[in-house]
């Protein structure tokens, strides 16, 4: 909820931030005389309206407002907003606002289908999972039913709101992660925000406290393949113990290298829990530093299916199955798949890939090598028109061979874009591989 104010003819509209991860911006429609319905941004009741506010246009994203001017006194206005993403799919509009020039009232915004921000709404059990939310998908909002499992794949109903997936439909979230700092994690000892390259996310943390230990935990039952990602830096340590337990039982210690294959997804292998994965990241050499960044679990079931024959499709750049938007330019960098690839400097070009798979399958990219690229190149993949997940690659290492981006469950087409946000390097665009 959000104040609206209003000084002679000029209207200050405030609402909810949009936490989509690939949020672009909202645009404002409004109607005049109290007509309502209908928002088109056309017409002579709706003036300008309809009108795109990019993020980098708001003073404070994180707090979005927006002042519309030279609006007419002593008439009814009455305003919605919506949210549009980068591929310009835009939400439902927000609930309306009837508002009158010259008087103080409140605009409430409402869910959408690409904006599912739940800040500052009520929380009637007090269970974690907003009101509006639990109704939408048919939990019920006075009843504790965080820990239930109302679609059966073994995540409960409060990871699914955290992870931003559809608790009503199975193995929507085939794969999920948790990053350092997120719900679901904890630390005892000291642990600090490292700088270390690649990073899943935006950070990571590091600890040389002998006895610091860095916690991720989720509730969930089933056979699940449990995979590690650590930050890049030269004094990682090289035997860091990784317990998992299922619950209180301690399942398995792993000793991994953080000197190696940092920046990826590195397996710890495949268990089976009946309560709650707990996966703990151990610093016991003071002498080095230990690295607690994230942790992928994806739901790999009870026996493999022995007539299902492995799929394995490649679409290299200009292939069918890609497109772009911005300035391309074929590259001269080493090592490209194929013949060659493509590489932008625009800020906001993008390069998709797409595929009409379904089901579950492992995502790789690769790019070709040069001095010039970019180190935080984001990737996003997507499931039809939904997203699921945003990866950071640091496109001047692993350069020239296949690398590991996640392994997500698609029930439509398979899209995977890549971004290009920074005009002082350069982003590759080469091939994509889909396996099973």
């Amino acid at each position: 909820m959000g104040n609206v104010s209003a000084q002679a003819a000029d209207v200050t509209l405030a609402w909810d931030a949009n936490q989509a991860k690939n949020l672009a911006g909202y645009k404002i429609y409004y109607t005049i005389d109290g007509a309502g319905s209908g928002f088109t941004g056309q017409g002579a009741d709706q003036g300008d309206s309809g009108f795109e506010i990019f993020l980098s246009d708001l003073p404070d994203p994180r707090h979005p407002q927006f002042t519309l001017t030279g609006l007419k006194d002593a008439t009814e206005y009455v305003f919605v907003v919506t949210a549009f993403d980068r591929l310009n799919n835009e939400s439902d509009f927000s609930n309306e606002l009837s508002f009158y020039t010259g008087k103080k009232t409140k605009l409430i915004t409402n869910n959408t289908n690409i904006a599912k921000d739940q800040n500052g709404v009520q929380d009637t059990d007090a269970d974690g999972m907003p009101d509006n939310w639990e109704v939408l998908y048919g939990l019920n909002p006075r009843s504790d039913d965080a820990k239930l499992d109302l679609d059966g794949d073994g995540i409960p109903n409060i990871q699914e709101y955290d992870n931003g997936s559809d608790p009503a439909l199975p193995d929507n979230n085939w794969s999920i992660v948790i990053d350092d700092g997120q719900p679901g994690t904890s630390s005892t000892g000291q642990w600090f925000k490292s700088g270390g390259l690649n990073p899943y996310g935006s950070s990571s943390r590091y600890a040389k406290a002998d006895g610091a230990t860095y916690l991720f935990e989720s509730a969930l039952s089933g056979r699940h393949e449990i995979a590690l990602w650590w930050s890049e830096y030269a004094s990682r340590c090289t035997e860091v113990p990784v317990a998992l337990y299922d619950g209180k039982v301690l399942l398995d210690t792993i000793y991994v290298n953080q000197r190696k294959s940092a920046g990826q997804w590195n397996s710890l292998g495949t268990f089976d829990f009946s309560d709650r994965a707990k996966i703990l990241v151990i610093s016991d050499n003071s002498g080095c530093s230990t690295s607690a960044d994230a942790v992928e679990i994806t739901a790999v079931g009870s026996t493999p299916a022995i007539d299902k024959k492995r799929k394995q499709i490649i679409m290299d750049n200009g292939d069918d199955g890609t497109s772009f938007t911005g300035k391309w330019k074929k590259s001269g960098g080493k090592n490209p798949f194929g013949a060659s690839s493509v590489y932008s400097k625009t800020i906001g070009a993008t390069y998709l890939f797409e595929s009409s798979l379904s089901g579950p399958y492992k995502v790789e990219l690769w790019w070709s090598a040069h001095s010039s690229r970019c180190t935080n190149v984001p990737i996003e993949i997507y499931d039809g028109e939904r997203l699921l997940d945003t990866i950071q690659v640091n496109q001047r290492q692993n350069a020239g061979q296949w690398h590991r981006v996640g392994t997500y469950n698609f029930t439509r087409n398979v899209k995977v874009v890549v971004v290009s946000e920074d005009s002082n390097c350069s982003t590759s665009a080469d091939a994509l591989r889909l396996s099973n």
